[in-house]
């Protein structure tokens, strides 16, 4: 194995989220990392976020442009921002970005005299990108004898069976092996950067794999690559037990198959994007999730050895959504025809998160962020279907779930920690048939609380294990962590 934990091979993708990539000091560490790579052997292709709140800097000026809202505002915070790191990076920001917030600028201006103009708003929010990796792209020509800078639409692109209904903001893309990519690749340099979060239609035009899809892209690349391994760095040091930032007792989980983190990221686990592990589940791409602010640190590392673990039962953690939307029924409603309504309301098929009969009608549950769907519209489109009058939306639920296996073997475990819910509503309750995941959709309330509650009851007594590293907060004040996964 490589210093990075990766086998010997030609292609890395090592993507940077975007509080790796918002600061000098992130941005040395990744050119450190990124040596260390390419003095082992490995090509690398590196695969960067918006800059920390760069995005949500942009969704503002979008909806502010479309709702007929100044936007000087917004594009001023967005200036600074980048401004402030081309200073620390000791590049000059009129050089490498004023081109960049010109036609963000002149986008912006467009769109609010087009506000149903859809082509603009992906244009708009794949600003961040194109400016972090061009002062990153700036910077590491000073520090690496190599690089190269790619615009991502020139890579990845929009499968021809993706009708693209969320108007280009969470589009999917083709990442089966590409031979040619990687001849070109090879000969162009030993380390190649360019975007997370963005791909491009046949004809170029921008297009996003959604909120949080740069570990999306980073997979698919990987893919197309035939990558010995993916790395994803990140703020955390790998998948934990619960949300670290809400339990600080939460231990790191150093082995993963795909299978579980698939499960954990569709269920709440931030660290990963859900659609980030199919690509490298095919292809058989093991996945390194590392920590950027120690990068000596050994992660979590996920692949499909199922081996170092032979319990038939166990509960691997605690995960939670919020911002659900939950649809309610009446009884009598079949429920095929009533997915199908739904689906005919959202415009096109969705992947609903569960859809259960339980007394007192249907329920059905969907996680808004995956299909880039916005709440407003959602409800609107709901009032607009006459089919569905009966139907009612809740759009602040959330579910709370446990992860593992043989969970329908361990309820003399889980009922006594049932108390933490004491008289929160729990709309219902979704035991998936292969007892690898248990959800309760509650209302939006406390949900720290409620993941807390479960995890000091059925997690917390578990010490450090082979499967099992330090706590957060044991992390958090011993630097000099490092056992090999």
């Amino acid at each position: 194995m490589s210093d990075g934990g990766c086998d010997e091979s030609h292609w890395i993708v090592m993507k940077y989220g975007g509080s790796s990539v918002a600061t000098v000091d992130a941005w040395q560490t990744i050119a450190h990392v990124v040596t260390q790579r390419v003095a082992a052997g490995h090509s690398v292709m590196l695969v960067c976020s918006a800059v920390k709140s760069a995005t949500n800097m942009l969704h503002e000026m979008v909806h502010a442009a479309r709702t007929g809202k100044e936007t000087t505002r917004h594009l001023c915070r967005f200036e600074s921002l980048h401004r402030q790191l081309a200073d620390e990076l000791g590049l000059c920001f009129e050089d490498v970005l004023g081109m960049e917030l010109k036609e963000l600028e002149q986008s912006l201006k467009q769109l609010t005299a087009q506000p149903c103009e859809s082509d603009l708003a992906p244009r708009i929010m794949a600003t961040g990108e194109f400016c972090s990796t061009k002062l990153g792209y700036g910077f590491l020509q000073g520090q690496l004898e190599e690089v190269a800078w790619l615009d991502a639409r020139d890579i990845l692109r929009v499968r021809e069976t993706d009708a693209s209904p969320h108007h280009g903001l969470a589009v999917e893309c083709d990442y089966q092996r590409d031979n040619q990519l990687i001849a070109n690749l090879s000969a162009l340099a030993p380390v190649v950067m360019t975007q997370g979060y963005i791909a491009g239609d046949v004809d170029g035009t921008t297009r996003l794999l959604g909120r949080g899809g740069s570990d999306t892209s980073a997979a698919y690349l990987a893919a197309k690559l035939g990558a010995a391994c993916l790395e994803i760095w990140t703020d955390v040091p790998g998948v934990f037990t619960a949300n670290p930032n809400w339990v600080h007792d939460a231990r790191l989980i150093r082995h993963l198959s795909y299978q579980e983190a698939e499960s954990m990221a569709r269920l709440g686990t931030k660290v990963l994007h859900p659609r980030s592990l199919e690509p490298v589940r095919k292809a058989q791409i093991p996945l390194h999730i590392r920590w950027t602010e120690q990068p000596q640190l050994q992660g979590t590392l996920i692949d499909g050895d199922p081996t170092t673990r032979t319990s038939a039962t166990e509960i691997r953690s605690v995960a939670a959504r919020e911002d659900m939307l939950l649809f309610r029924s009446k009884p009598e409603e079949q429920i095929g025809s009533w997915i199908t309504k739904l689906d005919a309301a959202m415009g096109h098929p969705v992947q609903w998160e569960s859809v259960n009969y339980c007394e007192g009608g249907l329920r059905a549950t969907l996680d808004p962020q995956l299909h880039a769907l916005e709440k407003w519209d959602t409800r609107q489109r709901m009032d607009r279907a006459n089919d569905l009058d009966h139907v009612v939306l809740l759009d602040d639920v959330t579910s709370v779930s446990l992860v593992g296996k043989g969970l329908d073997r361990l309820y003399h475990e889980i009922g006594p920690a049932l108390s933490v819910f004491g008289t929160e509503r729990v709309h219902h309750v979704d035991h998936h048939c292969d007892g690898t995941r248990l959800t309760w959709v509650v209302d939006g309330h406390d949900t720290e609380e409620l993941v807390r509650g479960l995890h000091r009851i059925l997690l917390e007594t578990a010490g450090e294990t082979a499967s099992l590293g330090p706590s957060w907060r044991e992390l958090k004040t011993t630097a000099d962590y490092g056992v090999a996964v």
